[in-house]
């Protein structure tokens, strides 16, 4: 699982943690969708220990009134180590008194922010900081040019294909033909003339090529 988040956003709330006690714990909640973080909320911290332990207590009640007021559901809950240590077993019971599927742990040492990221079960979970701006650019150029934009895809150290858009993600798979067949069939949804002869015609591909493709693709004629 990855998390894609905007560098102003990640930039505004490093800015925030700077500028607060760092002998405290801080907190707060992202909001967004599956993929992305999209807003944050920061929370006070309500514990009687905060140099240690985050407590948001009745933060829930703004995290579900910011979510209406935006439009976006909250994701992940967020606390710091002033500290600088990595997150460990004990962060656990945070997320058990969330109502977000994700964690985030942003860890302080000497002014530099690392962040952390994993679900309910401790597992890890990517994150991957982009440019809005080099992205509206880019996504301006390829309209020009009458092209569909995917999303960024990225290679995970692992080497797993990232991709920001679900469409994407569904295509990292696919060879050409295959992307050759499925675009037809898109243009041609509508028709009554479904046959291999016609997508033949149309695209210049083989009867072999146009049988894989559509094995591939789950697609029978």
């Amino acid at each position: 699982m990855s998390i894609f988040i905007p560098e102003k956003l990640r930039d505004l709330v490093n800015l925030w943690l700077q500028n607060s006690n760092k002998s405290t714990e801080h907190g707060g909640v992202f909001f967004g969708s599956e993929t992305e973080f999209k807003s944050f909320l920061p929370i006070p911290n309500f514990s009687d220990s905060p140099t240690n332990t985050y407590n948001m207590g009745n933060g829930k009640y703004y995290t579900a009134e910011f979510g209406k007021m935006i439009g976006l559901k909250p994701i992940s809950q967020m606390h710091t180590h002033p500290n600088g240590s990595i997150p460990s077993e004990q962060d656990i019971k945070y997320i058990k008194t969330s109502d977000c599927p994700l964690e985030v742990v942003i860890s302080e040492n000497e002014g530099k922010y690392k962040w952390f990221c994993f679900d309910r079960n401790l597992k890890h979970v990517n994150l991957y900081f982009r440019d809005d701006e080099l992205e509206k650019s880019f996504l301006l150029i390829t309209q020009s040019f009458g092209m569909t934009d995917f999303g960024r895809v990225m290679v995970s150290p692992k080497g797993e294909l990232l991709c920001e858009s679900k469409v994407g993600k569904s295509f990292l798979n696919l060879d050409s033909d295959s992307m050759i067949v499925n675009t037809w069939f898109e243009k041609n949804k509508n028709s009554y003339h479904i046959t291999k002869s016609n997508i033949k015609k149309d695209t210049g591909l083989s009867l072999s090529r146009i049988n894989n493709a559509l094995k591939r693709l789950g697609r029978k004629i």
